[in-house]
């Protein structure tokens, strides 16, 4: 089981609750090979878009060169920092839509905030910066991008911040904790009975059962070791 707590999902795993077990059973189906492909058009945009966001940018600060390469912070955890300064860590983020851009130029989401401060642990800088680059996602018919008529300066913000040592404290215990329950699931999943889709058919059709996917149970901790495998999803039953 080599899949570890990583920056990009602290925020969820902070918040708890259901999103916490969300963002773990996401990592347990990864550790079982099983990904889960949420490829969407704004986040193939976001992550054509840092290399860019980089050379025009992030590399003119800091002496900042480009990382984006996983640093383990111990056993449980680690951050890929998009870039790394002589003081300071950076990640970019470019929203799909200008509103959501207007909106994180005046508040900050805390999950990158959260996620930042994790790259610093891992990178040991004091300092940390968000850059918020808002680039169009439309081409012409030839391939060429349409970009937005606004100036470069206007098309970039950036949230600086230093160490938040209380919350990078509770990172540390979170991802422990978040690190240990995913070898657990690890552990039960990959071991879970499995059903052929006749009977999943049939016991559901006639047989008066109902499963219902793991990962829409209002606790998975509570659910996980009813659940057997059927393909690359895992179901539990929820009557019978």
């Amino acid at each position: 089981m080599n899949s570890k707590i990583s920056a990009s999902g602290i925020g969820e795993l902070l918040t708890g609750g259901k999103t916490g077990e969300s963002y773990l059973l996401r990592k347990t189906m990864e550790a079982l090979g099983i990904e889960d492909n949420l490829d969407t058009k704004p986040m193939q945009h976001g992550t054509i878009s840092q290399y860019e966001a980089y050379e025009l940018i992030v590399s003119e600060m800091d002496n900042a060169k480009w990382h984006d390469t996983y640093t383990p912070i111990n056993k449980y955890c680690g951050a890929s920092a998009d870039c790394i300064g002589d003081v300071a860590v950076y990640d970019i983020k470019s929203p799909y839509y200008v509103d959501t851009y207007l909106e994180q130029c005046q508040k900050l989401p805390k999950k990158y905030y959260q996620q930042v401060q994790m790259q610093m642990i891992a990178e040991k800088k004091d300092f940390g910066a968000v850059v918020l680059y808002l680039t169009s996602p439309e081409i012409d018919m030839y391939g060429n991008k349409i970009e937005y008529p606004f100036p470069l300066e206007d098309r970039f913000f950036i949230h600086s911040f230093g160490a938040d040592l209380e919350i990078q404290e509770r990172i540390l215990k979170e991802a422990e904790r978040g690190y240990l329950t995913l070898v657990d699931w690890f552990e039960i999943l990959a071991n879970a009975p499995t059903k052929e889709r006749d009977e999943f058919f049939y016991e559901q059709m006639k047989g008066g059962n109902i499963y219902r996917k793991l990962k829409t149970a209002s606790s998975i901790e509570n659910t996980i070791r009813k659940a057997f495998r059927l393909d690359n999803e895992f179901y539990y039953q929820i009557k019978s």
